[in-house]
């Protein structure tokens, strides 16, 4: 029974047919305020469009990185990804926000901008998936956070995360 599960969960890790997954996350430490964005995108069989990260200064919160790694998301997804976009996201309030009408909170400007990119696109919509669907960019971000470095890699992904991308995107055999 936990085999099918793992395997139903690796199967929806993958995007649906036609279109490109962006998967974005945000990762921030309030003790030292260090933060970074971590993004990926995979076509619709897993194979990598690009991977990013980037370090994130005078992040203020949680929300704040994930907000920040979404407008990443959008900003590399119109430079680099041809076709319709799924950005998928394991942070509730930002989904919500981008799919609201009116937005009121400290991070309506930051969405507000990710919206501007959005706009380039051919077509996209976000969705909210399970934190085990989202561990590369999570990751990502985490690489950015510790090593105060950022990077874009256009379609490969790093040795250091290469086994992850494998296994989030391909079920058990």
């Amino acid at each position: 029974m936990l085999r099918n599960f793992v395997s139903k969960l690796r199967r929806s890790c993958l995007g649906t047919p036609g279109w490109i997954k962006v998967n974005f996350d945000g990762s921030f430490v309030a003790q030292d305020g260090k933060a970074g964005a971590g993004v990926i995108a995979r076509d619709s069989q897993g194979h990598v469009i690009f991977t990013a990260w980037r370090v994130l200064f005078r992040c203020q919160s949680a929300e704040e990185a994930e907000a920040q790694a979404c407008l990443e998301s959008f900003h590399l997804a119109a430079q680099w990804a041809q076709g319709s976009i799924i950005v998928e996201t394991d942070c509730a309030r930002v989904a919500n926000a981008l799919q609201a009408k009116e937005d009121r909170s400290l991070l309506c400007f930051i969405l507000s901008e990710a919206r501007h990119h959005a706009r380039l696109l051919v077509e996209w919509r976000i969705a909210k998936v399970m934190r085990e669907c989202n561990s590369v960019a999570h990751e990502f971000a985490a690489l950015a956070r510790r090593n105060t470095h950022s990077a874009v890699w256009i379609g490969q992904a790093p040795a250091c995360v290469l086994d992850l991308v494998k296994n989030e995107c391909n079920p058990l055999s």
